[in-house]
Parts: C-alpha cells; sequence; structure tokens
C-alpha cells in the first residue's frame, strides 16, 4: 500500500519541499502531539493467556464490531488473521484521512494560482506558474494512489468480515472518526519477558515436563529492543529444539519487533513537532498579511506546507500503529502486560 511504498507515499512532502519561501520552522521543535516512548515499571507481569482483543487497545468500536461479526461467521480462519483484518482496517482509516488531506492541498494550490494571476501579468511569473502546476499533478497523483489504497483497504476488509449491512455500517462510522487510530498506550523501552508466554512456540514448550520446570526462570527478565533483524520464527511443532533455545529465538523475534516500535514512535513525535510548527508558521503568515508585510498567496503557500505535514505526520502514524500490530503477532499478551504494568 502507499503507506510504504517510497514511490509515492509522502508526495505531499514534494510540495512541502517546492513551495517558494518555504521555511526552516518546520523544523524546529514545537509541542507534541504524541508522547515519547516511556519506560515500563520495574515490575513483572505473570504469565497470563494470551489476550485475544489486543485490537481493542485502538479504542475503535467500529474495529471492534468487525472483530466480531467476522469472528461470529467464522471469516478469519477462511480470509486471514484477526492481525490482517485490523491492518486493513487501519490502512482504510489512515488513507482516507490523507486522501482528505491532498483534497484540501489541492485546493490551496488552486487558490494560489488564482492569486497570482490576478496580477498585472509579468515575465517573472511564467517560471512559479509552471512549478504550481507541476504541483498540482502530484497532488492529482496522490490522491489517486491514496483513493486506489482505501479501495483495497476496504474490498479486504469486506472479505474479511464479510459484505454484510453490518460491516458496511461499521465502515461508514469509521469514516466519521477525525482523530488517527492510536494505540491507547505508553511505547515501553523494554518488555518483560513473560509476554513470550502467550507465543506457540513459547505455549508448546509447557506440554513438556522438562520444558516446564525451566520456562518460570527464562521469563522472568527483561527483553530489551535489539537493532538486529530476527531469525525465522520457529514453527510450533520444533520441539527437538531445547527449551533455552526456544525462549532465545522467541526473545530476539519480539526485541526486533520492539525496536521497529520504539523507531516508529519517536519517527511520529518528530513529524509531530514539524506539523505543529508549520501550524504556527500559518498563524505567522497571516498576521504578515495581515500588517502588509506580504501576499495573500503566501497564505496558500502555508497551508500547503501544513498539509504537506499533517501527511507525512499520517503516513508516520500508520506505520506506528503497524509497528504494534506486529509486535502483537509476536507477543500476544503485550496489551495486558502493559495494562497490568500501567496499573502498577
Amino acid at each position: 500500500m502507499t503507506l510504504l511504498t517510497p514511490e509515492l507515499a509522502g508526495l505531499l512532502t514534494i510540495l512541502l519541499l517546492a513551495c517558494a519561501g518555504a521555511q526552516a520552522a518546520t523544523d524546529k521543535a514545537g509541542a507534541a502531539a504524541m508522547p515519547a516512548p516511556a519506560a515500563v515499571a520495574d515490575v513483572h507481569a505473570k504469565p497470563a493467556p494470551a489476550d485475544t482483543a489486543w485490537w481493542r487497545g485502538f479504542g475503535e468500536e467500529p474495529l471492534n464490531r468487525l472483530v466480531e461479526a467476522s469472528a461470529k461467521r467464522s471469516l478469519l480462519q477462511q480470509h486471514g488473521s484477526t492481525a490482517s483484518l485490523v491492518s486493513h482496517y487501519l490502512m482504510f482509516r489512515i488513507q482516507h484521512s490523507r486522501l482528505s488531506i491532498v483534497k484540501e492541498a489541492a485546493l490551496a494550490l488552486v487558490e494560489e494560482r488564482r492569486l497570482i494571476t490576478a496580477r498585472a501579468p509579468v515575465r517573472e511569473l511564467a517560471p512559479l506558474l509552471v512549478a504550481l502546476d507541476q504541483r498540482a499533478q502530484l497532488a492529482e497523483k496522490a490522491g489517486r494512489a491514496y483513493a486506489e489504497d482505501c479501495a483495497l483497504a476496504q474490498q479486504g476488509l469486506l472479505d474479511i468480515a464479510g459484505n454484510t449491512d453490518e460491516t458496511r455500517r461499521a465502515l461508514q462510522d469509521a469514516l466519521a472518526i477525525e482523530p488517527l487510530p492510536l494505540f491507547q498506550r505508553s511505547v515501553p523501552l523494554r518488555l518483560p519477558a513473560s509476554v513470550l508466554s502467550g507465543r506457540a512456540d513459547v505455549t508448546q514448550l509447557a506440554r513438556y515436563p522438562w520444558a516446564r520446570v525451566q520456562l518460570p526462570e527464562m521469563l522472568a527478565g527483561w527483553i530489551e529492543p535489539n537493532s538486529s533483524p530476527a531469525p525465522l520464527r520457529l514453527e510450533p511443532t520444533q520441539t527437538e529444539r531445547p527449551a533455552s533455545e526456544v525462549v532465545r529465538l522467541a526473545t530476539q523475534d519480539v526485541s526486533w519487533s520492539l525496536n521497529v516500535l520504539i523507531s516508529e514512535a519517536r519517527q511520529t513525535q518528530v513529524q509531530s513537532q514539524r506539523l505543529e510548527a508549520a501550524r504556527l508558521e500559518l498563524e505567522a503568515t497571516q498576521r504578515r498579511v495581515q500588517a502588509g508585510d506580504t501576499t495573500p498567496a503566501a497564505i496558500a503557500r502555508a497551508m500547503q506546507q501544513l498539509f504537506a505535514q499533517a501527511d507525512a505526520f499520517a503516513a508516520a502514524h500508520g506505520r506506528l500503529a503497524l509497528a504494534w500490530i506486529e509486535l502483537h503477532s509476536k507477543a500476544p499478551t503485550t496489551l495486558q502486560v502493559l495494562s497490568v504494568l500501567s496499573a502498577s
């Protein structure tokens, strides 16, 4: 999908860089809408069964209804996992938001062109008009890509949850939600090793007395983020491996996903700060226009910068949501453990 495709993702950022008179203020830190990763409490959650409702951490009622509806119809087993359904839902929400942003950006481009052509025609305006037309083409291309992503995600949801009135109502309700989907937990800097207790490979070990004795000690430590890619996940049937080896590889698996989550959270925070800086620049530009220090066209340019940063923030937000999904696919008890830790 466009969210993770370098060729198309962030096309509005090109608009931002191409805007005449772009200010360095977009790189300054502003009030962050995304909290920084926070260390978990220094306690260990007791091993517990996987929290099968981890997707509720996003706090999106339409998503909860889609998962429940698909489970009732046994469609998750036929067409994909819960993680796949949640991923499609989040892409549907994020790309629809980005589509709305690109439409607003296109309107700002039209307004800037109108204001420029309203002046007395001079030769110097020609290159500027050409640049505006090029940016308008990029915005149109981005809009088509985002619309295609929305359609693909919607079809994926209909395939997984069923093409029913209930599903279609849930999708309509999802589009009525304005804030971007956000997982309602702080990003941990490390995780108790007990999150491994919900994995299939570790659960398989608990069936054997020789491994059951060792597991409590092996799941008593912490999992730190690791920047090295994880090895291939062990199949649950590979019971001939020593329990320590299974837990070690499972730890690497979760450690890598945790590292990705922390990285995406930081990138989202940076984009949040840049978005706030762009908003402040727009307000400053409006004041300069009122004071007669610049032309109204400058407002349209500042709005384009704001929309470009809004698009970049939405894309980062989506990648962060996907990172949460990936972590839960590697450690299904993550939400449960984090809930216990936050209550400690």
